[in-house]
């Protein structure tokens, strides 16, 4: 029934069009250049800038504001997004929902400050539901680009665009598989390869010939590569299809008869690029794929997107702190694991050996990078993270001897000892880059300041218990059971990969034939276990 009725809807929509499209579901856009740019990104996935953790990071706004601008000078630029831009997941824990709606605002006003002109809404995109996109779409420049919507009335939106040249036109589509949305958004959407006859017809009305070498279709995609296959099979009158979901990664883009499929992974860590030659026929189009490196942020000058991204941070830890406010542990903990301070007297040669190595003082790359409140950096920064042995927000982080003294006494030594802490690493950039000597002194001061303001835990910065699974408890009482060397390893490498994922070092794997990452290198993993490997005890 519900096919029958978007057919209806749309034979309605398309009986008084003979050529020129003069409908609010429409848009033609003149082109004046003879090259048109169209840019696409998608699975952002609600990050506006990228973590510190990479040796060399891609991504982020202001680095996509460098490449645009330096692509404005040889023709027309239009940004597009397919989908899973504002948020991580389609499903957000009530406890962050305040942090990933402001992310999702600001995010979503980054990328209108950018140019983003179509957006094609993902599952990810509709976490908050419509009315929250409703609220977005009412305060940007950027539409959204969906040519299967039940209800047309919905949400704001354009079903068709037509950029056009002369002779030349691209006809540019949008659509939202159903089959990957939650189940309480998916009736909201007609299965494309229903809606597709009618689009068809309805492009038809409007000026498109399929055997016109002059002229494009063009699909945004939020389906999924499988899908998108599928429905190009029975619909060969698509030229592209841009799409996302899946976060597969196109480097040359796949081919199904003379359709032209392409997607490039996530976090506009790479933005792909259509060039349409205007003046050529639609053989000549090519494919570009453009890796965002943090050096592109310097071809904007002076880039505002910089100042952006700080105020962002800045905004973004005050609602952390806020949501944080009301999660600790509090009289919930259980007895704490034991840090790297109650390690010296039995393992000094071991404890020497981690103050010479960047984990030692991992947490300062939060810090100087303004994301020490950032629960999805924190885990991979520290021991004891989500563990009532442990911490649960970043306020826990540090464990004081009371002494008898008051809540808010507590709280002034904290704050005393997180900007003694700052100060300290105020003119340190990259951890990584740091000469040992340097890291020695910084981690030996650290402890220092441990004993100075009697912190009985510090959960900050990867320690001993982040690799060995000593029972804390009992230790050094209990003797744990001998395991292989090779089970040792596996222990070794699983935790070690918990933390060293593909996207933050990608350097550990494998690459594939798509592109994607594979299976971890299993010497360069023995490699780096055996640098940061303690020496052993005599």
């Amino acid at each position: 029934m519900r096919s029958i009725a978007y057919l209806i809807l749309i034979l309605s929509l398309t009986s008084c069009f003979k050529s020129k499209p003069s409908n609010p579901f429409y848009d033609s856009i003149e082109v004046k250049k003879d090259k048109l740019h169209l840019i696409f990104s998608h699975n952002i996935n609600g990050e506006t800038h990228p973590c510190g953790c990479r040796h060399f990071p891609l991504g982020g706004l202001p680095q996509v504001a460098g490449k645009l601008n330096e692509l404005k000078s040889s023709g027309e630029v239009y940004l597009l997004d397919t989908g899973d831009l504002l948020f991580p997941s389609p499903n957000l824990p009530p406890t962050m929902k305040d942090s990933f709606t402001f992310g999702a605002k600001n995010l979503s006003d980054g990328m209108d400050k950018l140019g983003l002109k179509y957006f094609v809404p993902g599952d990810q995109d509709l976490a908050l539901g419509i009315d929250f996109l409703k609220v977005l779409l009412k305060g940007s420049q950027y539409k959204l680009l969906v040519s299967n919507l039940v209800n047309p009335n919905l949400l704001p939106h354009k079903r068709i665009v037509i950029f056009e040249k002369g002779k030349s036109k691209v006809f540019m589509i949008g659509m939202v598989d159903p089959s990957i949305t939650t189940s309480k958004m998916s009736g909201h959407f007609t299965a494309p390869s229903l809606a597709m006859p009618v689009l068809l017809e309805e492009l038809k009305k409007i000026g498109f010939d399929q055997k016109n070498k002059k002229h494009r279709l063009v699909l945004l995609s939020h389906s999924g590569m499988p899908n998108d296959q599928n429905l190009v099979k029975k619909f060969p009158q698509i030229d592209w299809v841009l799409g996302a979901h899946t976060q597969s990664f196109t480097k040359i883009p796949y081919e199904e008869g003379t359709t032209k499929l392409a997607q490039v992974l996530s976090r506009n860590h790479y933005l792909g690029e259509v060039q349409v030659e205007l003046n050529e026929e639609k053989s000549k189009d090519t494919w570009v794929l453009h890796e965002i490196r943090d050096e592109l942020k310097e071809k904007l000058s002076p880039n505002p997107f910089e100042a952006f991204i700080n105020n962002h941070k800045d905004e973004m830890k005050k609602i952390q702190i806020q949501e944080q406010s009301t999660q600790g542990l509090g009289d919930n903990a259980g007895v704490k694991l034991n840090t790297a301070a109650s390690c010296i007297e039995c393992h000094q040669p071991q404890v020497d050996f981690w103050h010479d190595t960047s984990h030692s003082i991992a947490y300062a790359t939060l810090i100087n990078d303004n994301e020490e409140k950032n629960l999805t950096c924190i885990g991979c920064h520290s021991v004891g993270f989500q563990s009532n042995n442990g911490f649960m927000i970043p306020d826990e982080l540090i464990v004081l001897d009371k002494e008898d003294k008051k809540e808010e006494q507590l709280k002034k030594i904290k704050e005393k000892y997180w900007a003694e802490v700052s100060e300290a690493f105020k003119d340190v950039g990259s951890i990584r880059k740091l000469p040992v000597k340097r890291i020695r002194k910084l981690s030996k001061d650290w402890l220092k300041r441990d004993e100075r303001n009697n912190v009985t835990h510090n959960f900050a910065n990867v320690q001993c218990l982040n690799c060995h699974d000593t029972l804390h408890q009992e230790h050094p009482f209990a003797i744990p059971p001998e395991i292989s060397e090779q089970a040792k390893y596996e222990k070794m490498k699983e935790n070690c990969l918990n933390c060293h994922i593909p996207d933050r070092s990608p350097e550990w794997y494998e690459t594939l034939e798509n592109g994607k990452a594979g299976r971890p290198k299993e010497e360069y993993v023995r490699q780096k276990i055996k640098e940061l490997s303690c020496p052993k005890r005599e």
